[in-house]
């Protein structure tokens, strides 16, 4: 990735820190961050499973509504070519799944990520959107895995 790259936000990745999050450092560059990349669908909007309709088999719905074998291969060939390991790639679930160091992830995406602390435990966190490269901007709609903070509390 040349230093040229142009990045744009994802829209509706913007996210606030919990109230109380008090930030204890910076993520260590060489742990392992897994992103899920969700892409555009082929058709939107993709029908409701709640929607009346004609059924369809999983496979028809993958074909109507998936990402297609151009867009996977354009976010393959992205993140290997930022360093990241591709663990998975899926037209039917519209995913590409990566790994790779944080010194990397955060290179080939761009996200306010820090290391927090909230009520005695400790997380991954991140303030703000999610950037992607402009070149694949229009292909990717979500990026899933750079917080790894508590979602609910155990019971």
């Amino acid at each position: 990735m040349a230093g040229t790259t142009t990045f744009v936000p994802i829209p509706g990745s913007e996210k606030a820190l919990p109230e109380g999050a008090k930030l204890v450092g910076p993520v260590d560059p060489g742990e392992r961050i897994e992103l899920t990349l969700l892409l555009r669908a082929k058709a939107e909007p993709a029908p409701s499973a709640l929607s009346p309709g004609e059924p369809m088999s999983r496979e028809e719905y993958a074909s109507r509504y998936g990402a297609s074998e151009a867009d996977v291969a354009r976010v393959v060939a992205f993140a290997r070519g930022a360093g990241l390991t591709v663990v998975s790639a899926s037209q039917a679930q519209r995913t590409v799944v990566v790994a790779g160091p944080a010194a990397k992830v955060l290179i080939a995406v761009r996200a306010d990520l820090g290391n927090y602390e909230q009520s005695g435990r400790r997380f991954r966190g991140r303030k703000g959107p999610v950037e992607v490269p402009s070149d694949i901007g229009d292909v990717v709609v979500g990026v899933f895995g750079l917080d790894d903070r508590p979602v609910s509390k155990g019971a």
